[in-house]
């Protein structure tokens, strides 16, 4: 009986930390989403769509700093510091091949859009040229996947092209997309946006890692100024609707499917479509 309960808390640790790393893994995802601009259905819509109304992540956008320090040097140069100013110490490592293998994630980067389309660039160039459609936005992005109990929905709405979705990767025994996307203006959901605790605790979770592993001695030279940064408030554009009524949500996809690392998906319907690309970096 001890040798079982033993058994089992070492598979719970083992599953747990083996869960930790597989959180840390990083995909890069490519979405196209249009409109059919031709359309040929009789189908009337009259179900609605449920929106979620937990925590949601959104595309991330960094503070922005200046260096103040730079923008408004003060003449505290010293003969040191004068020496030592454009000195660079190199630090070298013999690098294993294990090493070399290791691509360290950063969440940073995470959910930032970026208009660069690999896998989708030829799709996303015959759906723009083609007058049958119109192409309302394609970009792509890296994110983490966690598992079913802990993962989030990333959460976008345009209301220039009056579309939004909620758009959630995740892990059980295998990788899925839940996907809910609709077209026209929907009635604001009270959702908490935790973006920046998201990328804070991955970021600190490695950071974690980072510092339980032995490190070589650094020289310390403290001969240069420290820079001052100060942060540059941007001040958000306010969504004016103008006497646009909130839309009852008829038009949407409401889908989850099973999905493999590299496959292309295509989630349709009468009035729009999206393409969905997902690749393990």
């Amino acid at each position: 009986m001890i040798l079982f309960k033993l058994f089992i808390s070492i598979f719970l640790i083992t599953n747990l930390v083996a869960q930790d790393q597989v959180a840390l893994e990083e995909y890069k995802i490519e979405l196209i989403i249009f409109k059919n601009v031709n359309i040929n259905t009789t189908e009337t819509f009259d179900n609605l769509l449920i929106l979620p109304t937990e925590n949601v992540l959104s595309f991330y956008e960094p503070e922005l700093l200046i260096n103040t320090t730079d923008l408004f040097p003060k003449n505290n140069d010293s003969f040191f510091t004068k020496m030592f100013k454009n000195l660079r110490p190199s630090f070298t490592k013999n690098n294993t091949d294990e090493d070399i293998k290791k691509i360290i994630p950063n969440p940073g980067y995470w959910f930032r859009k970026n208009t660069n389309l690999e896998k989708l660039k030829k799709l996303n160039s015959k759906l723009s040229s083609n007058t049958n459609y119109k192409v309302l936005n394609s970009y792509s992005w890296i994110q983490n996947i966690e598992n079913k109990e802990i993962s989030k929905y990333l959460f976008e709405k345009n209301t220039e092209n009056k579309y939004g979705y909620y758009l959630k990767f995740y892990k059980s025994r295998f990788l899925h997309v839940d996907l809910k996307a609709y077209l026209g203006i929907a009635k604001p959901v009270d959702n908490k946006i935790i973006t920046d605790s998201h990328i804070k605790s991955y970021e600190n979770e490695i950071l974690s890692r980072k510092t339980e592993q032995k490190t070589d001695e650094k020289p310390i030279l403290d001969l240069n100024l420290k820079n001052e940064f100060t942060q540059v408030i941007t001040l958000p554009i306010e969504e004016s609707y103008g006497n646009q009524l909130y839309n009852d949500i008829n038009i949407f996809i409401d889908e989850q499917k099973r999905v493999f690392d590299g496959e292309i998906h295509y989630f349709d319907h009468p009035y729009f479509g999206i393409v969905i690309s997902i690749e393990k970096i």
